[in-house]
């Protein structure tokens, strides 16, 4: 179990390192391999066959946290800056997966089963399992790829309640940053080799510098965090 340098206890911090030393090396070794063999399965919201029709409409209603105001900028304004690849699936999928809330249930009942949620065995092996395998498993349950195209704003937004990310930068540029605070006056660069816990349950944004940004992120529960 990694040490985390900050107070885990509260919520009120902005991001906190893992002392946890990332093989930057192999690790983009091995996305290298993941985005080369399997490029057709990065997610964005210009592939508008995967979404529900109400989501492809500008003025939808929301379901979930907040109205999805910063949902809305995502699909708007990023709508091909930003891409995912889902690493953790309830079934091994071979078409781009797209956000729980967002995708639509014929193509997706698995989604809506029960079916609980786990790394798919394609992605499973190299240094990501040696990752899983190195800071635990539930560090890992809801994993994916995360990439920003260069000049990408995500304005500020929280993503719910208590909601904590690990996140593993694999390739970043130093204008690549976290702001945090009602203004978004406080900055963080992620330097890749390191592992960051990023607190999405207080208002952020990020904005991206002149090249891609590709992180390791995955959702982490807060009482794992707290209880570890």
């Amino acid at each position: 179990m990694p040490h985390i340098e900050g107070n885990k206890s509260t919520m009120n911090w902005d991001i906190m390192t893992l002392d946890t030393v990332i093989d930057i090396d192999q690790l983009q070794h091995w996305s290298d391999e993941v985005t080369a063999n399997y490029n057709k399965l990065w997610f964005n919201f210009s592939k508008k066959d995967y979404i529900k029709d109400k989501y492809k409409n500008k003025d939808f209603d929301f379901d979930g946290y907040g109205g999805g105001y910063h949902l809305k900028n995502l699909m708007e304004d990023n709508v091909q800056n930003i891409d995912y690849m889902e690493l953790s699936w309830p079934c091994e999928k071979d078409i781009p997966c797209s956000p729980v809330w967002a995708g639509k249930e014929d193509i997706y009942p698995e989604l809506h089963d029960g079916s609980e949620y786990k790394i798919q065995k394609k992605f499973y092996y190299g240094y990501f399992k040696k990752l899983i395998d190195q800071l635990g498993e539930k560090y890992f349950a809801r994993a994916s790829l995360i990439r920003h195209q260069p000049k990408t704003v995500l304005t500020k937004h929280i993503d719910g309640p208590g909601i904590v990310r690990l996140h593993i930068p694999i390739y970043c540029n130093k204008g690549s940053k976290f702001l945090y605070g009602d203004n978004l006056e406080r900055e963080h660069h992620l330097e890749v080799g390191k592992a960051y816990l990023i607190n999405a349950g207080v208002p952020h944004g990020t904005v991206n510098g002149d090249e891609i940004r590709i992180h390791l992120q995955t959702k982490v529960k807060l009482e794992d965090i707290v209880n570890a």
